[in-house]
């Protein structure tokens, strides 16, 4: 029966699922930090260089005020720019503002606001200062500062790679590149994100490039695939995107597609060479799982919620593992269903728990902690949304809901006998 439910689970619903109301978090409980920057360096005219000082902070970090039908968030990012005697030389200031009509939007961990600021600098030593304002409720937050070194980028004049998504992205009709903008992060993710790596020097025909994660490298090739232009930065549509502007110094920009396929979780450390004998530049990059089920974060009590889709004696198996080997036992688990072996990212597993954390929250009665061992919670996590969602009263007068589930012919009456939004289930 359970491999029956299981395989339902990985084709029918994965491949035809409705997509939830709202996005499954565990609690509320955000996966990312609450507040992503990134310095990028790109070169200048008259031998200086531009640093561009990006960020985005998720809409449900920001304080929104109900206005009418709107929802209105305001928020501050300032930064001063210091030389090597700590003496400020520049400041940047950029506010923002959010305006939004759902009020399910401003708890939003996958929305975000973004920015960036922008200086203009012909040394090799600086530090950036920066306070995060959010102007609705004032509260003033200054983050740890960051100190810059150019000596690396005047020297190989290899600048810093930059994480764009794959495929094709358009403001208004003009085509770009769209920056992930996960504070320098790789996501690991199913969505496709490609490296582009400026370079200063325009007679180079060819970069070799290693990828080293947890010690292992996971890619290691000749990249000559390549296009010259002059690279911008400007907000478009509160994404952040990279064009072309004229009056700028002309790169040869590197593309190393679907950098993250074959990324695990972790720090990883990529290293350029223009002829394959020494490393003329490294960067240190960290592959994060931004929107990680929670209920994904301890291997052990993931390896135990494989409960509602597989027998004790499976489950035992698997946690009979050294408890170091618990990360590696439950990925083996899942790659028997996995229906993209080619990539790392395995999106049945992601689904799987994805649910787990959205019945969690979704289906817990007054006074329960959680609603994953409910059965509505437990149905959710077999079938997942179902296609639709019928609420009536019985003759008693008690809520009844009627879910079903057209791809399978299933339906599923649950009744709420209490009133206290534990539902039990009667018929399905």
């Amino acid at each position: 029966m359970k491999s029956t439910v299981l395989l339902s689970l990985l084709i029918v619903t994965v491949l035809h699922s409705q997509p939830r109301h709202k996005k499954p978090e565990w609690l509320h409980q955000s996966n990312g930090p609450a507040f992503n920057s990134y310095v990028l360096v790109i070169p200048a005219p008259d031998s200086s260089n531009f640093i561009y000082y990006t960020y985005r902070i998720p809409y449900s970090r920001l304080v929104f005020v109900r206005s009418g039908n709107e929802y209105i968030a305001n928020f501050r990012a300032m930064v001063d720019l210091a030389d090597s005697r700590s003496e400020v030389i520049d400041r940047g200031t950029n506010e923002s503002k959010v305006v939004v009509e759902d009020f399910n939007l401003t708890n939003s961990n996958s929305n975000y606001l973004q920015g960036f600021l922008k200086f203009t600098v012909p040394g090799d030593l600086y530090k950036l200062n920066t306070v995060i304002t959010d102007l609705n409720s004032k509260r003033e937050v200054p983050l740890k500062p960051e100190e810059i070194s150019l000596i690396d980028f005047n020297e190989s004049r290899i600048y810093n790679p930059i994480v764009i998504n794959s495929g094709d992205y358009y403001c208004s009709e003009e085509k770009v590149m769209m920056m992930s903008n996960f504070g320098g992060s790789i996501p690991f993710s199913s969505d496709m994100y490609d490296l582009l790596i400026p370079v200063e020097n325009l007679e180079t025909e060819k970069l070799f490039v290693t990828i080293t994660n947890r010690e292992d490298t996971v890619f290691s090739s000749v990249i000559t695939d390549y296009f010259d232009s002059k690279l911008s930065i400007f907000n478009c549509d509160s994404r952040i995107v990279i064009t072309e502007e004229e009056d700028l110094i002309v790169t040869r920009n590197f593309i190393v597609p679907g950098i993250n396929e074959n990324l695990e979780e972790g720090l990883i450390v990529i290293q350029i060479s223009k002829t394959g004998e020494e490393v003329d530049t490294e960067f240190k990059r960290v592959v994060f799982w931004a929107d990680k089920p929670f209920s994904l974060r301890d291997p052990e009590l993931a390896i135990e919620l494989l409960e509602f889709i597989e027998n004790d004696t499976v489950i035992s198996e698997i946690l009979d593992n050294d408890e170091e080997e618990y990360p590696r036992a439950l990925k083996e688990y899942w790659a028997q269903y996995d229906p993209t072996p080619e990539t790392v990212f395995n999106p049945i597993m992601k689904e799987y728990y994805s649910r787990i954390d959205y019945a969690a929250r979704e289906f817990a009665a007054i006074g329960k902690a959680n609603g994953v061992s409910t059965d509505r919670g437990k149905v959710y996590i077999r079938f997942g949304n179902p296609d639709n969602i019928e609420r009536t009263s019985n003759e008693q007068g008690n809520v009844v809901e009627t879910w079903t589930y057209s791809n399978q012919d299933m339906k599923f009456v649950f009744v709420d006998k209490k009133g206290t939004g534990s539902f039990t289930l009667i018929e399905g």
